[in-house]
């Protein structure tokens, strides 16, 4: 049986691209997942743009206040359920067939905590620009040596959405720092390689879009 993938979601004042960010996250080849959108507070049409998606897989939560992009993603992180778990940006994307690769990854290596990719870097229209690709083959990643490589150079692994988690290696490491901004997740990815390995995976999994409303953009 396909082990359940947790797809979190956090999301304020997304409306533009919302609805496509989770309707991607739904055209996986893995049927084994359970999509939880976290509305934080939005004060535009972002929940109505979620409600027109009908799938019994999507789940929305609600913060009656905004409680701050870290308060968010540690909010819908601790409902995930899944025995993997993927941070997806509401303005991102997932390529079809990346939970499954990932997970066979996961599946094949009990001493991997984090399974990250190339990626592709697109402007707001959705047209790609780059693509990343922060090491050169397809590899296994000692824990301890990345730890050091990610704190001396710079964020290797990318955003939330494109890097798999193990649940238990999250029990084990904690919240993200919701007093961080811009490195919160570079932050988290240090963390986590305290209980384990990573693995890369030479292939584009994932979009990460460039807008006036990501944190990037803002930043």
């Amino acid at each position: 049986m396909e082990s359940l993938v947790s797809v979190c979601i956090p999301v304020y004042n997304g409306e533009q691209f919302i609805r496509e960010t989770i309707e991607m996250v739904l055209k996986q080849d893995y049927d084994n997942i359970e999509v939880l959108v976290s509305d934080n507070a939005s004060t535009d049409k972002t929940v109505d743009e979620i409600n027109k998606v009908h799938d019994k897989r999507v789940r929305l939560l609600h913060n009656k206040v905004n409680i701050g992009m870290g308060g968010n993603w540690n909010g819908v992180m601790k409902q995930a359920k899944g025995e993997y778990v993927n941070i997806v940006c509401a303005d991102d994307f997932l390529l079809p067939y990346a939970i499954k690769e990932k997970v066979k990854v996961f599946d094949n290596n009990p001493d991997v905590n984090i399974v990250s990719s190339a990626s592709y870097v697109m402007n707001e229209s959705g047209k790609k620009i780059m693509k990343r690709r922060p090491f050169k083959r397809s590899c296994k990643l000692d824990g301890k040596i990345m730890q050091r490589e990610l704190f001396i150079k710079r964020n290797l692994f990318a955003e939330p959405t494109n890097n798999m988690l193990r649940r238990s290696a999250i029990l084990r490491t904690g919240e993200f720092d919701a007093n961080l901004w811009y490195t919160i997740d570079w932050d988290y990815w240090i963390r986590i390689l305290e209980e384990g390995n990573a693995y890369y995976i030479d292939k584009p999994y994932s979009g990460f879009r460039i807008s006036a409303s990501s944190a990037t953009g803002t930043n």
